[in-house]
């Protein structure tokens, strides 16, 4: 299951997401396990090593929605 490392524009750590939905796209609104409401702002082309590991699929930048 693909899982996202999110980001606020600030680059500080929002926590992550798991999801079985294969298409994201900028614009997209998603809730998170915690009960947030989360809007996708950027997906970096080439995710920063720092922040993805071998198990994360990628970095999103949201913003609450």
């Amino acid at each position: 299951m693909p899982t996202f490392e999110l980001r606020n524009s600030d680059g500080d750590d929002a926590g992550t997401f798991r999801t079985v939905a294969p298409d994201w796209r900028v614009g997209d609104i998603f809730r998170t396990g915690d009960g947030r409401r989360l809007r996708i702002t950027a997906i970096p082309l080439e995710p920063t090593a720092q922040f993805v590991d071998r198990s994360t699929s990628g970095v999103w930048e949201v913003e609450p929605a």
